[in-house]
């Protein structure tokens, strides 16, 4: 069974270091200068010695708020593996900085939160923290804003006319929010609070931001039985000097260190405990580079860390631009599968229809298989014969069949795709189901499996996932596992992917009850195969989970639940740049010049090209093409 798995060798370089820093190190997130270019990344195995990573360059560079500043990074991980941070965004906002990331290299469109526009006298949100409670899968923001006259009994106690309280809001997918309550007032103004669950208890380090009479200016501690409190008096000063500020902490070893800037000596200092309680200043053991500001500090893995060592390794970069694939004159031209022979000719199966049907609604009522050839990956192409059509007929697959994606297992070619019995809507598009046929050929004649084709149709079982589902199930990827036979991966309801498993090839299919993505957010076109021993789906991004427009690679150690690892490819501006796509004319999609229905060439068990389609063609002609993207050589 192992030689009809579609295994991708490893493609990122490696550093041989990684793999003594263990499972897990620590990263600490700041800013440099005022915040201008945004979001900084540093690294250590001890929790004392720290490297910077990206040569000290942004991460993020600030395009939200009125000033666009990323001060104040505050960044966790939650368990589905997504990264999320808040950040201020200016001085004197009333909101802040939202984004999310699979890799802490490529971001989400930045969101400004306005967490404090209902307050017409706030002066500002300062130092956002963003906490999770897996117990409650909630999300936490909190900061500190000053709302003149809210708390009379300390104005004029801070710098200028700052008197300042903690606030929050909470969330349960980070779209919605709660309205805005004060979180903690411990008596006087105080900024910069951060939390730490121990036990059955939870912790707040803060700074009390007092200047007049005495400037106290300091870090201080209070506890709580919840995040949202109610929160003790806070304790006396757990650091002896003052002008310290932006505490965040973790546990090294057997030991919490607790970091803070030490921002009128442009320095950072640590202090640390084993009971939270008493504490030792080790400001002298801690090395960070010069200039770091206020952050936060986590745990990630060690696979993380790689692919932040080796930037520009993931699954995005390893392409560039090589041409226009397949582009018939007077056909749109979609989805492109390729497959290479035993005398190295490459072979394309495309969905196409006339081009007076537009994309929509031609895909559902005239898409057909066409099958073209050429001597290389990149080409030329040129017409060979047209591989399955609709059937005309009252069957399942009566109107087209499109979609297409083909695989050889041993002798035999097998070719997927989907069909509906009424392109109308309704019922389509809930009326779409997969269909399979087989040739000892790749010029066919197709046999279509079990007398008609059809594999997989929507459950009838209600307590699936996807039971009624409004799309029906489509656009398929298959996948030969070593132990457990033959994996059919698909989009259904809510535009996640699901699973139907099958010990022959020609089914029969059985649905998994579950999807096998936990996405809010549509993705679709999956194609599957192996990476670095994961199952891994690429799929299209065209909401913005990541990069709107982009794609996603997701990866599974089982291939029954997947999680995002990285971003899989980019707009196809990235690609080719603003100057080559100046005549690029839209015929399906919206403003975003972007890639659909991706698809693979493997050779040798590697991957060597990456065919995708568009709404646009590129350069400006009258129907869509498919593109070819070729493996970068270092």
């Amino acid at each position: 069974m192992r030689g009809c798995f579609l295994s991708l060798a490893i493609l990122f370089a490696s550093i041989s270091g990684i793999a003594q820093t263990g499972d897990s190190v620590y990263l600490f997130s700041y800013f440099i200068n005022n915040g201008e270019d945004g979001l900084h990344l540093v690294w250590s195995e001890d929790g004392l010695s720290w490297e910077v990573l990206n040569n000290n360059r942004s991460f993020l560079t600030p395009n939200t708020g009125k000033d666009n500043l990323m001060r104040d990074p505050c960044i966790i991980q939650t368990p589905d593996g997504i990264f999320h941070m808040v950040w201020t965004v200016s001085w004197g906002e009333k909101g802040i900085g939202y984004a999310r990331s699979a890799d802490l290299m490529n971001w989400s469109e930045q969101s400004y939160l306005p967490v404090m526009e209902h307050e017409k006298k706030a002066q500002n949100c300062w130092a956002p923290e963003i906490y999770y409670d897996e117990e409650d899968e909630t999300f936490m923001i909190f900061w500190s804003t000053t709302i003149p006259g809210r708390f009379p009994e300390t104005d004029g106690t801070g710098d200028g006319n700052n008197n300042h309280r903690m606030y929050y809001v909470s969330s349960k997918n980070m779209v919605e929010f709660s309205e805005t309550k004060l979180l903690y007032d411990p008596g006087f103004n105080s900024i910069d609070g951060t939390l730490l669950k121990h036990g059955d208890r939870y912790l707040m380090f803060l700074k009390d931001e007092t200047r007049k009479p005495k400037a106290r200016k300091n870090i201080k501690l209070a506890t709580a039985p919840s995040p949202a409190g109610p929160w003790s008096p806070a304790s006396e000063a757990i650091y002896s000097k003052d002008w310290a500020e932006g505490p965040t902490i973790v546990r090294v070893g057997d030991r919490w260190i607790l970091y803070f800037d030490r921002y009128t000596e442009h320095a950072f200092g640590a202090l640390t405990s084993t009971d939270l309680e008493n504490w030792t200043d080790i400001s002298d053991q801690v090395s960070f580079p010069e200039g770091t500001r206020h952050g936060s500090i986590l745990k990630v893995s060690g696979a993380n860390l790689e692919k932040l060592i080796n930037m520009g390794k993931q699954f995005a970069d390893l392409w560039e631009y090589a041409g226009i694939a397949v582009e018939e004159p007077g056909y749109t031209v979609w989805g492109t599968s390729p497959i290479m022979d035993e005398q190295n000719q490459v072979h394309l199966f495309v969905a196409r229809w006339p081009a007076e049907l537009k994309v929509d609604p031609g895909w559902r009522s005239h898409s057909e298989i066409a099958h073209y050839m050429g001597p290389s990956p990149e080409g030329p192409f040129r017409f060979s014969d047209i591989a399955l059509t609709g059937t005309g007929k009252d069957t399942w697959d009566r109107y087209g069949a499109h979609n297409p994606t083909i695989h050889k297992l041993g002798n035999k070619y097998v070719l997927l795709y989907i069909g509906n019995n009424n392109p109308e809507t309704p019922p389509h598009p809930a009326n779409q189901h997969i269909g399979m046929a087989l040739s000892s050929s790749l010029n066919g004649p197709w046999e279509k499996v079990n007398g008609n084709g059809l594999i997989l149709s929507p459950p009838i079982d209600s307590s699936y996932w996807n039971y009624g589902a409004s799309n029906g199930v489509n656009n398929p990827a298959l996948l030969c596992h070593p132990d457990s036979g033959f994996y059919l991966y698909f989009k259904s309801e809510g535009g996640m992917m699901g699973l139907a498993r099958s010990r022959k090839i020609e089914g029969p299919y059985e649905q998994v009850p579950g999807p096998v993505t936990s996405n809010e957010q549509t993705i679709e076109d999956g194609y599957a195969f192996i990476h670095k021993d994961k199952i891994c789906l690429l799929t299209t991004d065209n909401h913005g989970i990541l990069e709107k427009g982009g794609g996603l690679l997701w990866t599974s150690d089982d291939g029954l639940n997947f999680k995002l690892s990285e971003q899989g490819f980019y707009p196809a501006k990235k690609y080719l740049g603003k100057e080559k796509l100046r005549l690029a004319r839209r015929h399906y999609g919206g403003e975003i010049i972007k890639f659909e229905r991706p698809q693979l060439l493997m050779i040798d068990e590697e991957p060597a090209c990456l065919y995708v389609t568009s709404g646009y063609h590129f350069f400006g002609k009258e129907s869509t093409a498919s593109y070819v993207m070729r493996l970068k050589t270092e």
